[in-house]
This record gives structure tokens, sequence and C-alpha cells, in this order.
């Protein structure tokens, strides 16, 4: 069995600052590891925490600069929090970005993806929606892995 993902846990006094922006309760605090941090507090039954990671874990696979994202709970409620400092990468383009981001693509199986999708607790996410998004995932990749036939 896939060891799941850990649940970082907030103390209540945490929040050091709000975040305005958007429509989703945030909160600025310190992390002892991870500095500072966003807290983005998940709406319930929509999927907001696990979908987050899992695009943070598959930007992973595909070698993409992305925002990292753990699953938290605050005040026993669910969400993610990241790190500031998580772009830092992003300026780093390379001149065959494209190219690259299409071989790394190619290079991820479903069953990368299974294995992100069991790492998040059986709570979270139930077996239809790991379907759903999975088949997603399958269509879009190969999509966009026909771009490769108009790259010269």
């Amino acid at each position: 069995m896939a060891k799941h993902f850990p649940i970082i846990e907030i103390p209540p006094d945490a929040p050091e600052d709000t975040e305005d922006l958007g429509t989703k309760e945030k909160f600025w605090f310190h992390h002892q590891d991870l500095g500072l941090c966003l807290y983005k507090k998940a709406r319930p039954n929509t999927g907001e925490d696990w979908s987050e990671k899992i695009a943070s874990e598959l930007s992973d696979l595909l070698e993409l600069p992305h925002a990292d994202y753990e699953l938290a709970t605050f005040n026993s409620e669910r969400g993610t929090l990241k790190a500031v400092d998580a772009f830092r990468e992003a300026q780093q383009r390379h001149p065959n970005a494209a190219r690259v981001w299409l071989n790394n693509l190619a290079r991820v199986s479903s069953n990368d993806t299974l294995d992100i999708f069991k790492r998040i607790p059986s709570e979270r996410i139930s077996q239809t929606a790991i379907e759903f998004a999975q088949k997603i995932l399958e269509f879009n990749q190969s999509r966009l892995l026909k771009l490769q036939d108009t790259l010269l």
C-alpha cells in the first residue's frame, strides 16, 4: 500500500496575517520547517485540497516549476499550505521548453499518477474521483503529446 502524504496540523495560534485576495479563507503563518507559508481552507466536498496536492506532485513528475503544496488541517478543517519561495525555478526557462516538457510528459505513466492518487487518504478522495481524474489526465496527456508532431 502506498504511503499517504503527511497532513500538517496548523496550531490555532499560527495565523499571523490574513490574505484577502480570492474567495477562499486564507492566512499567512511561519512553519518551523517550511518558513513563511500560506494556508488555504478547502471548501467542503470540492476536492480543493487533494487536487492542489495532486497538481503539485504531477508537476514534479513533469519536472515543471510549481508551487509545492502540502495537505493541511487548521481547526479540524481541511486545506493546503504552500511555501512562498516555491516559484524560484520559474525564471529558469529553457529555450526548448515545449520540447522538454512534452518529453517529460511522455515519460509519465498512468501508474505514476495513480501512485500519487493512492497517497491521498481515502476519507479525502473517493475511488470514483480518482478514476475520473485519471481519465482526464490520460485524455489531456494524449492530446498534448500530439503537439510533438508540430515541433521540428
